[in-house]
């Protein structure tokens, strides 16, 4: 007589279950987006250097400048050139990872290519690797990036009307448009009044950014169609200079700023100011038969850069936002 065991009903269960089961194919990967492509221009090229260097010229006059408004001018005046080199390191990105000759197999018979997974593993910790390099660095190293270069200069956003706070969530929607107008006006100085390098790029927090896109924008009592994000970003000194002004969310710019505070920073996008450079991108260098390890290792490597910033001037951090 054939005897049902609490065993045989549980693998029955299971099997029951098994048959039920609709199996989802995504498969879902951590999320995390980053947007150093859209912070600053990435030049790629160059091939397996060691340094990234750039000329930079100064000129100096002496003789007679002081003469050149009267009409008599007993000096004639000379020009001098001085040529300086900037030059920083590049750094080596490399991975590796392994396929077991067995999970090969395995695969063949799940459809699932693991290969395939780790390789996007590995392009994953490539972004996250350029994404920290771009904004924040390696400080130990003394490689900085955008939010936190030592050669920028750094000052606090106006106190409220109430002189409470400097924060924007206790400002006025006028408050706040002065604090980013007086950014890019100080900035705009600083190049000596240099129309082509004024700021045209604002990275400010996410929590600042949804209180910008989330208050409507009133103008001396009178409340526009416009969220105070769209009013600053079309009513603006950069874009009264020719430059259009782009305002975007960066989470590294909380507490990037003196004593923990949240960070605005303003500065020019164009390459001539400041850029990124990978000589070598991502790629896989090479696979070959671990006879030890029963598998196939996988290098991949890339030449990488740093935040290279050519003028300082048209670059200012604003804390306390």
């Amino acid at each position: 007589m054939t005897m049902i065991t609490d065993e045989a009903i549980s693998n029955g269960l299971t099997f029951v279950r098994g048959e039920l089961e609709k199996l989802d194919p995504i498969i879902r990967s951590p999320l995390g987006k980053t947007n150093y492509n859209r912070d600053i221009k990435i030049i790629t090229g160059g091939g397996w250097i060691q340094q990234l260097s750039n000329y930079n010229v100064e000129y100096a006059v002496s003789g007679g400048l002081a003469n050149l408004q009267g009409g008599i001018q007993n000096e004639i005046a000379r020009i001098q050139a001085n040529l300086s080199k900037d030059s920083i390191k590049t750094n080596l990105f490399q991975s590796t990872f392994s396929v077991k000759y067995v999970d090969i197999q395995f695969n063949q018979m799940t459809g699932r290519d693991f290969q395939s997974m780790l390789e996007e593993g590995t392009r994953l910790l490539y972004d996250r690797y350029i994404d920290k390099a771009v904004y924040k660095g390696f400080p130990d190293q003394n490689i900085f990036g955008l939010v936190n270069n030592p050669n920028v200069t750094a000052t606090n956003v106006a106190i409220n009307a109430g002189n409470t706070s400097r924060k924007w969530k206790d400002k006025t929607p006028q408050e706040i448009m002065n604090d980013i107008n007086d950014a890019i006006e100080t900035a705009w100085a600083a190049t000596e009044y240099d129309d082509s390098a004024v700021p045209n790029h604002i990275l400010i927090p996410p929590e600042q950014f949804a209180l910008l896109q989330g208050t409507i924008m009133s103008v001396n009592g009178v409340i526009t169609n416009a969220s105070v994000l769209d009013y600053i970003k079309n009513n603006n000194m950069a874009n009264t200079l020719g430059q259009y002004l782009e305002i975007y969310p960066s989470r590294h710019c909380i507490g990037a700023g003196a004593g923990g505070t949240d960070r605005m920073i303003v500065y020019n996008h164009d390459p001539r100011f400041i850029d990124f450079q990978i000589p070598v991108a991502l790629n896989r260098v090479g696979t070959g038969w671990n006879v030890n390890n029963i598998s196939f290792d996988t290098i991949y490597m890339s030449l990488v850069g740093s935040v290279r910033t050519h003028y300082t001037q048209p670059i200012l951090y604003k804390d306390g936002i």
